[in-house]
């Protein structure tokens, strides 16, 4: 949802990079405030289309992974952010990806996971998606510094450090962990 934001910002010919001024915030606010953002379920998962066009290749390009964190530092978009990731409950069970979704938006959830990485290994995974620029390292210290749905694991977070394992691999260990806690006893 923030990578999406961050594209149309960016589309609109927005300003999306330090140091924000509170123009720069205010006009990204005012644009996400009055987008025609909807989440709709394609194939079991849930997309944010703008518009009606769904920019399932375009929020992962090297300039919208340098935006998103700049635009997720806005307390005002990070507000609203979370309260349409919380809408998503109306579409039933969810499983969701994100910064701080086991601290900020769903605390309560009954299983949480951090995944964590070598850097080069990370690195190498963006790259593989298209990415060319190494940001991760800036990204992460970015959202780990944020005043609000700064990036930290959960207390009650399963850690997992997936530098070694294949995605089949991390996938097996996160069902497992998914299966043991709603066994029945």
């Amino acid at each position: 949802m923030y990578r999406t934001l961050a594209w149309w910002a960016l589309q609109t010919g927005l300003r999306c990079q330090k140091p924000m001024s509170d123009a720069d915030e205010l006009a990204i606010v005012r644009l996400m405030r009055r987008w025609k953002a909807e989440v709709r379920v394609i194939d079991g998962q849930a997309w944010l289309h703008v518009n009606g066009y769904l920019p399932a290749t375009e929020i992962r390009s090297d300039r919208v992974e340098k935006a998103v964190p700049v635009v997720a530092q806005i307390t005002k978009v990070r507000d609203w952010m979370v309260a349409r990731q919380r809408d998503c409950t109306v579409l039933g069970p969810l499983v969701m990806e994100g910064r701080d979704i086991g601290t900020e938006v769903f605390p309560l959830a009954p299983v949480k996971f951090f995944l964590e990485a070598d850097e080069a290994v990370r690195q190498a995974r963006l790259s593989g998606r298209g990415n060319t620029e190494s940001i991760g390292a800036t990204r992460d210290a970015m959202d780990a510094t944020r005043r609000k749905g700064a990036l930290y694991p959960a207390l009650d977070a399963v850690r997992i450090d997936n530098t070694q394992q294949t995605p089949d691999e991390t996938y097996a260990i996160l069902r497992q962990h998914v299966l043991s806690r709603f066994q029945p006893v």
